[in-house]
C-alpha cells in the first residue's frame, strides 16, 4: 500500500509535538516539499538535490525508521524538542531522477560534502576506478579519450623530411669571411682605396681599356674588379677565390684579366719567331668562318690547336652561357680572339663543329657539355692555361659536384704531366661550407679575395616580409602585391621553389590578367631565350628617350634565373615560395638593385618558413651577414 509521505510526516508530528505548532510546521514542510518539485535551477541534473534545506542524512540510533520514535533521543533538533533533525523525504523509484557523476572540483574549491545514503560514496569510487582501469586497457568507456592509431608512413615521411632539411641546411651553411666581424673603420678604408682605382693603372692592355669604356660603359671599376683584376694578373699560377655580392661586376672581374693574359701570350710568342723563317714556309692549320687563316708557323701554333681551348669558363646554366658569351665576344672582337659558347641546348653536331673547325681561345660551357666533349669529341684540356668556375657555390652541390670534380682532375693531370701552369679561378656570390671543403680538397693553397659586402644584401634594396595567416592565402596575397607593384615597375620576377609551382603560378597570373611567363626548365630552350631577351631589353628611359607606356612583364622562375643572370632592369622581386637557405635568398633578391641601382624585394612567408625568415629579417635590420 502506498502512503503519501506528506501525510506520514503530519501524523508523526502530531503525536510528538503540541497541537499549537502543527499548522506552522506542516505549512513549512509542505512549502519545502513543493519547492523541491517546482524550483527552477541552473544546476545540472547530476547536481540536483530534491531538498536543499533538508538533505538526506545517514540514520543514526534508529533515527528515520518507521517503527519507533522518529526523532530519536539526545540532543536538540532544529524542529524543536530534544530529538534530532528529521531525515529528508524519500521519493518512490518511479519519481527519482537518474544519478550521474558530477564533475570533480579543484582541490582549492572543493566544498565539504554532506553525508548521503549508505554505500553511495563507495559505489561512486568503485565506478571511477572501473572507468580508470578501462581507459588504461584502451577500452572506450564513457568519457574516455579517443586515441588515434599511429601512422607509420606519416612518421617515416616526417623523419625523412627532417633529415633532408638538416642535411640541406648543413650543406649550404655559409662560411665565415674576414669581413664578417670587421669594424666600420676597416670597411671604410677598403672602400676608400677601391674608389681610387682606375682601369688604366691596373696593367690592362690599351685596347681592352678602350673596349671596357666604350662597349661595357664602365668608367670606373667596381670594388670586386678593383680587388680581383690586379690579383689575377700578378698571380697567374695561384688558385684564387673571388667572392662578392650579386650585381657587383664579377663577370668583368675575371673576363678582363683572362683575355688580357691570352693576348699577351700571343704577342710574346709572335715576338719569339724569326720573321725571315716564317716568310720562307707557311702552313695553314685552319680557316675560320670569317675567312681568316691560322698559320702553323706563326708562333701561336704551339698554343692554338684544334679541340684544345686555351681558356675555359664553366657556368651552371644555358642562359648564363649565352650571357657570358655575348659579353666576351664584345670585348674579344677588339683584340681578335675566338670565343665559343656550348651548352646542352645545342645539337651535338653543332657543338663539335664549333670546336673542330678552328682553334678556340675562350670556351664558355656548362659542366655537362664539357664532359660530353671530352668523352666523345676528342676534346682535351692539355692547352688550357685558365680555368674559371663561375657561380662556384652552385657548382659544388650534388647536381654539378661529380662533373666538376672530373673537369678539375683532368686539368690538374695535364698540369702535372706537362709541367706547365694553369690558373684556377673560382667566382661566387657566397661561400658555403661545401665550396670550402672542395677548395681544401683540391686547392689547399687557394688565395681568397672578398669584398666587404659579401653575405650581405646591397644598400639600395628595400626588403619586406609578408606573413600569411588564416585570413588569406599565398595566391591572393601575390595578386594583391602585383596590383601595387606594376604601378611603379614594369619588370618583375616571381620566384618559386619547384617547376610545378612555377607552372601553377604562371597560369594563375594569366587568369587574373597579368602578362606572366613561365621560364622554368620545363619550357623549351628557344622560347625561354626569347622571353629572356624581351625581358632584359632596357626601357626607353634607360636609353635616354622619352618615357613610353611599356606593359609590365612578369616572369615566374625557379633558381635558374637567380644564378648570375644579369637582370639590370628588374625593379621588384617577389618570393612566392620562401627559399630554403640564406644562400638562395641572397641570390634571388640579388636580381634587383644591381650596379648601385635601387630595387625592392617582397617575401611571402608561410608558417613553415617563419623560423628562417625571422632570422634573415633580423640580420637585415642589423646590417649583419646572413647566417
Amino acid at each position: 500500500m502506498f502512503r503519501c509521505p506528506i501525510l506520514v510526516a503530519l501524523r508523526i508530528r502530531f503525536t510528538s509535538q503540541p497541537c499549537t505548532r502543527l499548522a506552522c510546521d506542516s505549512t513549512r514542510l509542505v512549502s519545502a516539499t513543493s519547492a523541491a518539485y517546482s524550483t527552477r535551477t541552473t544546476r545540472s541534473s547530476n547536481q540536483f538535490t530534491f531538498s536543499t534545506k533538508y538533505p538526506r542524512q545517514r540514520p543514526s540510533d534508529g533515527a528515520g525508521k518507521r517503527s519507533g520514535n522518529a526523532t530519536g533521543s539526545g540532543g536538540k533538533g532544529k524542529g524543536g524538542g530534544g530529538g534530532k533533525r528529521m531525515p529528508g523525504l524519500a521519493l518512490p523509484a518511479r519519481l527519482r531522477l537518474a544519478t550521474f557523476k558530477a564533475p570533480s572540483a579543484k582541490p582549492s574549491d572543493k566544498k565539504p560534502t554532506q553525508p548521503g545514503r549508505p554505500g553511495t560514496a563507495k559505489r561512486s569510487l568503485e565506478s571511477q576506478d572501473d572507468r580508470k582501469d578501462a581507459r588504461a586497457k584502451g577500452v572506450a568507456g564513457r568519457g574516455a579519450p579517443k586515441t588515434q592509431k599511429p601512422n607509420p608512413k606519416a612518421a617515416q615521411a616526417k623523419d625523412e623530411y627532417d633529415i633532408a632539411t638538416a642535411k640541406h641546411t648543413a650543406k649550404f651553411s655559409l662560411s665565415r669571411t674576414h669581413f664578417d666581424n670587421a669594424k666600420a673603420e676597416t670597411i671604410a678604408k677598403l672602400e676608400e682605396q677601391t674608389s681610387e682605382a682606375r682601369f688604366e693603372t691596373m696593367g690592362l692592355r690599351p685596347e681592352l681599356v678602350a673596349a671596357v669604356k666604350e662597349v661595357l660603359a664602365y668608367d670606373q671599376p667596381t670594388q670586386v674588379q678593383a680587388l680581383c683584376i690586379p690579383e689575377l694578373l700578378s698571380n697567374p699560377e695561384i688558385p684564387i677565390l673571388c667572392a662578392a655580392e650579386t650585381g657587383g661586376g664579377k663577370t668583368g672581374a675575371y673576363l678582363l684579366p683572362v683575355i688580357n693574359q691570352l693576348k699577351q701570350e700571343e704577342e710574346t710568342l709572335k715576338a719569339a719567331v724569326d720573321p725571315e723563317e716564317s716568310k720562307r714556309l707557311d702552313v695553314v692549320e685552319a680557316i675560320t668562318s670569317d675567312g681568316s687563316t691560322t698559320s702553323a708557323l706563326s708562333g701561336t701554333a704551339s698554343v692554338r690547336k684544334l679541340r684544345r681551348p686555351r681558356a675555359v669558363i664553366v657556368v651552371p646554366s644555358r642562359e648564363l652561357v649565352a650571357q657570358v658569351t655575348a659579353t666576351a665576344k664584345t670585348i674579344c672582337h677588339r683584340v681578335r680572339l675566338r670565343v665559343v659558347g656550348a651548352h646542352a641546348g645545342m645539337p651535338a653536331s653543332e657543338m663539335e663543329e664549333k670546336i673542330a673547325t678552328a682553334p678556340v681561345d675562350l670556351l664558355i660551357t656548362t659542366p655537362g657539355s664539357l664532359n660530353y666533349l671530352m668523352r666523345n669529341a676528342g676534346f682535351a684540356l692539355s692547352q688550357t692555361r685558365h680555368l674559371v668556375v663561375d657561380e662556384a657555390d652552385t657548382m659544388t652541390d650534388e647536381d654539378f659536384g661529380p662533373e666538376l670534380d672530373t673537369i678539375l682532375k683532368s686539368a690538374t693531370k695535364f698540369v702535372n704531366e706537362l709541367d706547365r701552369p694553369c690558373q684556377f679561378v673560382f667566382v661566387s656570390a657566397t661561400v658555403p661550407l661545401t665550396l670550402n671543403r672542395m677548395l681544401q680538397r683540391h686547392f689547399p693553397q687557394v688565395k681568397r679575395v672578398t669584398t666587404a659586402s659579401v653575405h650581405r644584401t646591397v644598400p639600395g634594396l628595400r626588403q619586406r616580409f609578408v606573413r600569411i595567416d588564416g585570413s588569406t592565402s599565398k595566391q591572393a596575397m601575390l595578386i594583391d602585391l602585383l596590383k601595387r607593384a606594376v604601378i611603379d615597375d614594369d619588370r618583375i620576377i616571381v620566384f618559386c621553389n619547384t617547376r610545378k609551382s612555377c607552372e601553377l603560378v604562371g597560369a594563375h597570373l594569366k587568369e587574373n590578367g597579368f602578362d606572366a611567363h613561365d621560364i622554368s626548365s620545363n619550357v623549351d630552350v628557344k622560347h625561354r631565350a626569347k622571353i629572356f631577351k624581351e625581358f632584359s631589353s632596357p626601357s626607353t628611359v634607360a636609353q635616354g628617350k622619352e618615357p613610353s607606356a611599356r606593359k609590365p612583364m612578369i616572369v615566374v622562375a625557379t633558381d635558374i634565373a637567380s644564378r648570375g643572370v644579369d637582370t639590370v632592369n628588374v625593379g621588384h622581386v617577389i618570393l612566392f615560395d620562401f627559399p630554403q637557405t640564406a644562400i638562395d635568398y641572397l641570390h634571388r633578391v640579388g636580381r634587383t638593385a644591381r650596379n648601385g641601382a635601387k630595387g625592392r624585394a617582397t617575401s611571402i612567408v608561410a608558417k613553415k618558413d617563419r623560423k628562417l625568415a625571422d632570422k634573415i629579417e633580423e640580420d637585415v635590420k642589423r646590417k649583419q651577414v646572413l647566417a
